[in-house]
């Protein structure tokens, strides 16, 4: 499993650096945006989309069908490969934010672990949406996710900021904080599991 996570590593390490590069530009505000984490987050979202076009693209598919492997084992290891490429990215953004005196440590653990849940839970409904409904999931959805990141995941921010996120942070700063973390780790986990079963069936259900 982890030599497919390596290869994917490799076969994309371009489009990763390229990413990398953006993420740092947008996490030291060299080019200035509102919530820098957030666009963080959605540049991890794309590139789960643009991974997925690529294998496409590439017939990718049908190589990794004719190696000595399960599918069981090529579904597990796209999900490590965006866990940790998503972890890669956010984590680097709060680094660099944290180091630059941008936020405190504390913060930007915080925010790391939000921010992972959020993309976790995407991935969680992504990959079965992908291997359900194939190549045409990954063209309409691209589409999709770009016009909502111009158009209305900006204006869904300057709403939620206008109305203070309607009380949340202040709901959930007087929460147990590890309590709280705790639950929304377990939650996680467990929709991350049902979704990689999901998948899982549905790859091997596919003839290629």
């Amino acid at each position: 499993m982890l030599t497919l996570v390596y290869k994917d590593l490799i076969v994309q390490r371009i489009v990763i650096l390229t990413y990398s590069v953006v993420t740092i530009l947008f996490a030291t505000q060299m080019l200035s945006v509102d919530a820098p984490l957030v666009i963080v987050a959605m540049l991890a979202m794309a590139f789960t989309f643009a991974s997925a076009a690529h294998d496409d693209r590439a017939n990718s598919h049908l190589l990794l069908n004719s190696l000595p492997v399960t599918r069981r084992e090529i579904v597990t290891a796209k999900y490590v490969y965006h866990v940790a490429a998503s972890l890669g990215f956010v984590g680097m953004a709060a680094i660099a934010r944290t180091l630059l005196g941008m936020m405190s440590p504390h913060a930007a653990l915080s925010q790391t672990l939000i921010t992972m849940t959020v993309i976790t839970w995407y991935l969680a409904i992504f990959f079965p949406m992908y291997y359900g409904l194939g190549p045409r999931f990954v063209q309409v959805g691209m589409i999709v996710f770009f016009v909502t990141i111009m158009t209305i995941a900006p204006w869904a921010y300057n709403v939620a900021v206008k109305h203070n996120f309607w009380g949340l942070p202040e709901l959930i700063a007087s929460l147990p904080a590890v309590p709280l973390y705790l639950l929304l780790a377990a939650a996680t986990f467990a929709l991350l599991l049902v979704s990689w079963r999901v998948s899982v069936w549905l790859y091997s259900r596919k003839s290629f």
